[in-house]
């Protein structure tokens, strides 16, 4: 007699315990990756001990804590650029955009050339409008990638007659950071051509979906966009100044900024050999530019260090524990 109670399948188990196999993996990997990364930087810097005892002296910690505060408003001014860019797409809250960043920050962590960044800023999006959002960010960080250039050209003109240096490899750079400025301006005004050359170009036709979007938007947006992403650059300028404040590190603010518009240059320009961190290029780019001032290293090199874990690894945390928490989501 043929039994006709139904067994469950044998993957059914397996297909339940999945997700959570996939996120305990996801922390131990993002908690190892932390930690290493935690400890290789810190070792460039005095003891931690020495650190916090400095952050936590009287007059440190008011500059301090506006550091801290401050660095809920650096991700919110980003959010807010994803909820202005995702807005033609989908209606997106402000609450929904900032998780997103977060997330976006913590899987771009632990992805090569921060490809998790678009995966966590598209989570709280409708499948239908996922593809189509890429677009419009990498409308967003092309526009950020803009004006962070612009304060890096005027930062080295000024960086150049100060120290006079009109040696040929700085004037080559200067020249092709205004050259690259120039073309980014002539490419947004001419945008419709993009259409043309993916017909033109067969291998540009799978991006077809993306460059419309980047072709639709309007001038408005784009308005809005560089006015969020100048705030939030100059958000960060004033959040390294304070910390650079803190280790007395005696220069004006005005040399300070500039010194900072260059290694926020070098990190968005030179590609980090590092796919953890972006650490390693603000300390070399920083202990460079630092040389033609007489200033202590080892101050640079704590600010720095201070600067990235404020910034980077407490979001990062954060975002985490979203991706964790994310019911139905799978890492």
């Amino acid at each position: 007699m043929q039994n006709t109670t139904d067994s469950p399948p044998k993957t059914s188990l397996l297909s339940e315990k999945l997700p959570l196999i996939l996120k305990i993996s996801f922390t131990g990997f993002l908690l190892y990756s932390l930690w290493s990364l935690f400890v290789e930087k810190k070792q460039s810097i005095p003891s931690l001990h020495e650190v916090l005892i400095q952050l936590s002296t009287e007059e440190a910690m008011p500059l301090f804590t506006c550091m801290l505060l401050l660095l809920v408003v650096n991700w919110g001014l980003e959010a807010k650029k994803w909820q202005v860019l995702a807005s033609p797409i989908e209606a997106l809250s402000f609450t929904k955009a900032y998780q997103g960043v977060l997330v976006g920050l913590c899987l771009g962590f632990v992805t090569p050339a921060n490809m998790g960044d678009f995966a966590g800023k598209i989570w709280w999006l409708q499948n239908k409008n996922k593809l189509e959002s890429i677009g419009a960010i990498l409308i967003g960080n092309g526009i950020q990638f803009v004006v962070t250039l612009l304060f890096t050209t005027l930062a080295l003109a000024r960086f150049m007659y100060q120290k006079q240096l009109n040696t040929f490899p700085f004037l080559l750079l200067l020249c092709l950071l205004s050259l690259t400025l120039v073309l980014a301006f002539w490419l947004y005004q001419k945008r419709n051509i993009l259409s043309k050359l993916t017909q033109r170009w067969i291998f540009l036709a799978p991006y077809e979906g993306y460059i419309k979007v980047i072709e639709a938007v309007d001038t408005h947006l784009v308005k809005q966009v560089a006015f969020w992403s100048i705030l939030r650059y100059l958000t960060f300028t004033v959040q390294f100044l304070l910390v650079l404040f803190i280790f007395q590190v005696n220069l004006s603010w005005l040399d300070l900024s500039m010194l900072i518009a260059l290694i926020l240059g070098v990190k968005t320009i030179v590609p980090t050999l590092n796919f953890l961190s972006d650490l390693g290029t603000r300390e070399f780019s920083a202990l460079y530019f630092f040389s033609f001032y007489s200033v202590n290293n080892t101050a640079i090199l704590t600010a720095t260090f201070v600067v990235w874990l404020v910034n980077i690894l407490v979001p990062v945390l954060v975002g985490g524990v979203l991706v964790l928490g994310r019911r139905g989501a799978s890492v």
